[in-house]
């Protein structure tokens, strides 16, 4: 399953690479949009890279869980804690049927001037977006 999640985090990544450079509008807006993407693909990508060297070291000792609840328990101890808790859980649970949903439909490459792709790169792209898609949805059901 580790597997999984890491493939569909690498796919996320390499498909907000791709929508950074991809033909486009040129708007403040959408270049703003485009560092936002290139941004997400750096982190998704790191995300991949620690995920991919866990596994490969999963038999050291290691209760990386333990910062997280030192995290929470601290996040959980402040006013309006529970409700900040509660909210990124209802957040990230609403992200993985999105991510599905939007690969599922077909329209995960609708902020791309599709249209200005040669068919052959036009269902490349297609398919890439589906999993790149499908990849950070996997990954939010896993954890």
């Amino acid at each position: 399953m580790a597997l999984v999640a890491i493939v569909g985090l690498a796919f996320y990544a390499i498909w907000r690479v791709l929508t950074a450079f991809l033909p486009g509008d040129s708007t403040v807006e959408a270049v703003a949009m485009r560092a936002g993407y290139l941004i997400r693909a750096i982190l998704y990508g790191s995300f991949a890279v620690t995920s991919l060297s866990q596994a490969r070291h999963h038999n050291e000792v290691v209760d990386g869980n333990e910062k997280v609840r030192d995290v929470t328990s601290s996040v959980l101890d402040k006013p309006f804690g529970r409700g900040i808790i509660g909210v990124g859980g209802a957040i990230a649970i609403g992200a993985a049927p999105f991510r599905l949903l939007k690969a599922m439909r077909g329209d995960a490459a609708d902020e791309l001037k599709m249209y200005e792709l040669s068919p052959k790169r036009r269902r490349w792209t297609q398919l890439l977006a589906i999993f790149g898609q499908v990849g950070p949805g996997v990954a939010v059901v896993l954890i």
